[in-house]
């Protein structure tokens, strides 16, 4: 009985840490110990207990934060991250009984971003606390904590590193369901968080730390999928849900993979994980979102009137114990692939933060296609009003001279006005897996480049304006002041080849106007020209192989 009180009270967001255990005389007679410590603003603090405790810290405004421990070790620990500066009184309980008492002291710090929220005023629009517009540029490297899948077996400190110097700013990070790994002696899975139902791998938990302190050395947003690969029937091997711990051929509780998302009976099991992910991790502010679940119709497959009740569940669970106020997403392949229903009832629904899907297939190998889709896919899901971001795309029989199929793809998302993850892996599958060299790393660099040109404080967006003579053209501008940036993607019958001629055009109020003709590849400055319009800005281009920019900036009226 008393382990359904404690599930239940995982699935209501209660903290269950010895409820009930009466404290002993002795204990009752023990004077709280004093606690004080001072930390940076959206920095953690952390601290060990003997028993599981519930801490509450009080902020200046008023304002309260309740963080549960999880255990570690022997020891349970509470992690805290104060959002505003002053003074935090801290009161620290096991069951009833308060057993310490104190407080954290926030000092101010200079340039932090803070959490990721949505912008009250702009749907599509990510913003850190401070106010700045964040971006979704980088990569799915599903498990960086496995070396071995790793470009040059780079460690996570070096990876996560590497991509900060390519620009990049998040990286997409699974949770196995999947917990028997069939190449390795002993079948030990890493990145396997609960390899039985209720237990959490240390090993795991480590390295899940070491990855959010290299995302706050570098600066780098993690979205972190809780329930990914291990639904798929025998005989698969690979997300086998012979290997799922909830899975019956394990000794869990679920028959099938349909009914582990379908049956309510389950789903205090599926919040049980989220409760830890919530101590261990959400006090990062560099947990950009809880993502709950990876490409069922590819993993399963678990039909979209299946899943999607299941994800609003979670989604209630999570925003019921996440003292943070995470963003929350599901990563389902997108509305060209469906096998029950499709994902606009998911995309549309309160639960959602983030709008997601992901990007393969034959059809897309042509670079040039790719960005074309790319461009239509946040056109077809930007009616939801919220921000949107393909989760995984890549082809593995890339051009490797001129890694345009990514290049394409992470500029034609961001001018459309989405996130692009590229997906990086050593190549399984031609169809989705290429590594991240540093040839297509260095991809990022210009991209991220221009959109670190304009003020984040300002709310740059699509401008779907642009006319271009040859090929077509994407834009982004903060229309409050004018500054805008272009890309250009050549034309079908000329792409890859020598273009000349091309000019693309946009309105404007009169002034004066100054443009930058840049390689997009390089960053090297092709041409610059100065234009006085009236009612519109005309740019001539200078000759140009399969795209480039424009950097586009107000000098006077």
């Amino acid at each position: 009985m008393r382990e359904k009180v404690a599930v239940l009270a995982l699935v209501m967001g209660s903290s269950i840490a010895c409820r009930g255990d009466r404290a002993s005389p002795a204990r009752r007679a023990l004077a709280p110990a004093h606690l004080e410590a001072s930390v940076p603003v959206f920095a953690r603090f952390e601290h060990g207990f003997d028993g599981p405790v519930t801490a509450r810290f009080t902020a200046p405004n008023g304002s309260t934060t309740v963080a549960s421990s999880f255990l570690s070790r022997g020891r349970y620990i509470v992690r805290f991250t104060p959002r505003v500066a002053g003074p935090h009184e801290l009161s620290v309980a096991n069951g009833t009984q308060e057993i310490a008492r104190g407080r954290i002291d926030a000092r101010p710090a200079e340039n932090a971003r803070g959490f990721v929220r949505l912008d009250p005023q702009e749907p599509h629009r990510l913003v850190g606390d401070d106010g700045s517009q964040v971006f979704l540029l980088g990569e799915n490297r599903i498990n960086v904590y496995d070396p071995t899948w790793n470009y040059g077996n780079a460690g996570i400190e070096e990876y996560v590193a590497r991509m900060k110097s390519y620009g990049m700013t998040v990286i997409r990070v699974f949770l196995f369901s999947d917990c028997e790994a069939e190449t390795v002696d002993g079948g030990y899975q890493i990145g396997c968080l609960e390899p039985k139902v209720g237990s959490f791998d240390e090993r795991t938990a480590d390295a899940i730390d070491e990855l959010f302190l290299a995302a706050e050395r570098h600066s780098i947003d993690v979205v972190l999928v809780a329930y990914a690969i291990g639904f798929t029937p025998p005989p698969e091997t690979w997300k086998s849900w012979e290997d799922n711990p909830y899975s019956a051929y394990r000794g869990g509780p679920a028959l099938t993979p349909q009914s582990f998302f379908a049956e309510k009976r389950f789903f205090p099991d599926a919040a049980r994980k989220l409760r830890y992910i919530v101590d261990r991790w959400a006090s990062s502010p560099r947990l950009l979102a809880i993502d709950l679940l990876n490409e069922p119709e590819w993993d399963g497959p678990i039909g979209e009137r299946t899943w999607i009740p299941w994800a609003e569940a979670m989604s209630a669970v999570w925003r019921s114990i996440d003292p943070y106020g995470h963003l929350v997403t599901a990563g389902p392949v997108g509305l060209h692939w469906n096998i029950d229903g499709d994902e606009r009832a998911w995309y549309a629904s309160k639960a959602n933060d983030l709008v997601q899907w992901h990007l393969y297939g034959k059809e897309f190998y042509d670079p040039r296609a790719l960005a074309i889709e790319m461009a239509r896919k946040v056109d077809e899901t930007w009616g939801f009003d919220k921000p949107v971001f393909c989760g995984e795309f890549a082809y593995g029989g890339e051009d490797k001279a001129t890694y345009d199929h990514t290049h394409n793809g992470i500029w034609s998302l961001l001018f459309s006005g989405a996130g692009a993850l590229a997906h990086s892996a050593p190549v399984f599958e031609i169809d989705s897996d290429e590594p991240m060299t540093p040839e297509r790393g260095s991809h990022f660099r210009v991209l991220a480049g221009v959109l670190d040109s304009f003020d984040r404080k300002g709310v740059l967006l699509p401008a779907r304006d642009v006319e271009a003579t040859r090929g077509r053209a994407w834009s982004l501008q903060i229309a409050a002041t004018g500054e805008r940036a272009i890309w250009l993607l050549g034309p079908k019958e000329g792409y890859g080849e020598t273009i000349e001629g091309a000019r693309v055009s946009f309105p404007a109020r009169r002034g004066l106007f100054h443009a930058r003709i840049f390689d997009d590849v390089t960053g090297r400055t092709l041409a610059e020209r100065t234009i006085r319009a009236t009612n519109a800005v005309a740019i001539d281009l200078p000759p140009f192989r399969r795209h480039l920019a424009v950097r586009v900036s107000r000098r006077g009226d």
